[in-house]
């Protein structure tokens, strides 16, 4: 089981098997007028793997790197509980769609580097932090 991508968006949300709605999707920039800030956004993560593997029970660790790539804070954990899908086709890996939020604190401008691992597998996304 991966996380295949990682979309950053002001919402999202995803109804099993009917899809997902996103909206503002992709905008890798936070503007802030003074720093230190508290930053948040959501993100909607494509997980993808083997049905026997969404049988398991799998965790999503979510890690947020600062600038000089030194972790920030403790990672969230997320349990990964899926069923398999009633319209999953037979040697094809199955789909989730997870939205999660994600927060932490900023210090100073620069590059801020979020994690998101399955088992050591992991995708990131580099968020720009800038002041205004």
């Amino acid at each position: 089981m991966r996380v295949e991508w990682a979309l950053t968006c002001r919402y999202a949300e995803a109804v099993a098997n009917q899809g997902v709605t996103v909206v503002g999707g992709g905008a890798d920039t936070i503007g802030v007028p003074t720093l230190p800030a508290i930053l948040g956004l959501s993100v909607l993560l494509r997980v993808m793997g083997l049905p026997d593997e969404f049988a398991q029970h799998k965790m999503l660790e979510i890690s947020v790197l600062d600038p000089l790539m030194e972790p920030i804070g403790d990672p969230l954990t997320y349990s990964l509980d899926a069923e398999v899908s009633p319209q999953h086709r037979p040697g094809w890996e199955q789909t989730t769609f997870l939205p999660v939020g994600v927060q932490w604190p900023a210090n100073v401008d620069g590059v801020y580097t979020l994690r998101f691992s399955v088992e050591g597998q992991a995708q990131t996304l580099a968020i720009i932090v800038k002041t205004d």
